[in-house]
């Protein structure tokens, strides 16, 4: 994969300049903050490429156990779609600037599969923590509207009437591995439409703490994410010393900001690491060297290869792992009453009630604070409470 100039407003950052217009100055002329993880999903998208038959493996992606499998699901995905008649383009260069009214809005599609007047625009995300949705998906939304305004995809006359927008992430927890969000031309305009807007309304000294901020280039120095920290520990320390507990206002203020700190103070750790590792000392830290581990140097179908000629057994060699019931009720195969008879086989274990933001999904649990304290009188119930102190 070679080393591409991203445009201020691409549409892998689309989203970042909408939430925090200011980041397109803050980041001008910054270099890209390295990272393990950034460093794997560059060799991810190499390696997706060299299997879809666009160049060589990479060097080094042996080093991440399990990349040749998570990366095999979107090869098999585009595989399948092939054989089904579709035309692949990989790697595909567009300008959606005619649909978002910026010229710096060019960017590179991992995925367009044609078939007819439907186009499939797909992006492969090798990250395990955050699910992306590909439905308001901004960086899809802007690659599909360069899709149907390039030529050498669609010859004049053979437009397309119907898009597909997909996320393939292999890794992600608790969800699919390849999402989609279909979408007519019309519905696709209006979004666009949207974004287009969004863009000529930013206020471009206009900065935000959030979400957005975990690919910023300029986050490290940036004076309002430094602010949420900064104002966190001057409430803390009024805390303490008060002895007072926060009010609900407060206290939602907190938990509101929460995030940007903690990513704060991971940045910190990262540069700290940094300057050690250039010979610069932070006093009272130090780098250790981390534990190694050994792992095969072949992928899986070359290792059994090797284990067969060494007389071992599959059973010794990969022991199999019983599914969870997730898992076997995804084989396609299973019959209704099949399925039916499944849920009788297992048992629903309780899961730990977990703090969201109220937009969150999921439905919000309702207490009734008086059962706490059901069986105390009102005397009781009232010294309870004047003995209990905030620490």
């Amino acid at each position: 994969m070679s080393v591409r100039a991203h445009d201020a407003c691409s549409p892998s950052s689309l989203a970042r300049r909408l939430a925090c217009p200011g980041s397109m100055a803050a980041e001008e002329g910054l270099p890209d903050l390295p990272s393990k993880y950034s460093e794997e999903g560059d060799i991810a998208h190499e390696l997706l490429e060299a299997l879809v038959g666009q160049g060589h493996r990479p060097k080094g992606y042996l080093d991440y156990p399990g990349m040749y499998t998570s990366v095999k699901v979107a090869v098999d995905w585009v595989n399948k779609h092939i054989e089904d008649g579709y035309k692949l383009y990989c790697e595909v260069r567009v300008y959606p600037s005619s649909w978002l009214g910026r010229d710096d809005t060019k960017g590179y599609a991992d995925i367009v599969l044609v078939k007819g007047d439907h186009a499939i625009v797909a992006d492969y995300k090798h990250g395990v923590g955050t699910v992306v949705d590909p439905i308001g998906n901004t960086q899809l939304l802007a690659l599909a509207a360069g899709v149907v305004v390039d030529p050498t995809i669609h010859q004049p006359g053979s437009g397309t009437s119907s898009v597909s927008l997909v996320i393939i992430q292999p890794r992600a927890i608790r969800t699919e591995f390849i999402r989609s969000w279909d979408l007519s031309m019309e519905e696709l305009r209006e979004e666009c439409d949207d974004i287009k807007a969004g863009l000529a309304a930013m206020v471009p000294w206009a900065t935000s703490a959030g979400p957005q901020c975990k690919y910023c280039k300029a986050r490290m120095g940036c004076p309002t994410r430094t602010g949420a920290y900064n104002n966190l520990e001057v409430e803390a320390n009024e805390m303490r010393s008060s002895g007072e507990e926060p009010s609900a206002e407060l206290l939602a203020g907190i938990l509101d900001r929460a995030p940007f700190a903690r990513a704060f103070l991971d940045d910190m750790a990262q540069l700290a690491s940094a300057r050690i590792s250039q010979g610069v000392a932070v006093p009272g830290y130090k780098l250790i060297k981390g534990v190694g581990r050994r792992k095969w140097g072949l992928e899986d179908e070359e290792l059994m290869k090797k284990f067969k000629s060494m007389k071992l057994t599959l059973d010794e060699c990969a022991p199999r792992k019983l599914g969870s019931p997730a898992q076997i009720e995804k084989i396609e195969k299973l019959t209704i009453k099949q399925r039916a008879n499944l849920t009788k086989l297992w048992c629903s274990t309780t899961g730990k009630d977990k703090l969201v933001v109220e937009t969150a999904a999921g439905e919000a649990l309702v207490f009734d604070s008086s059962e706490a304290f059901a069986d105390f009188t009102e005397a009781e119930e009232a010294e309870i409470i004047e003995t209990v102190t905030f620490i």
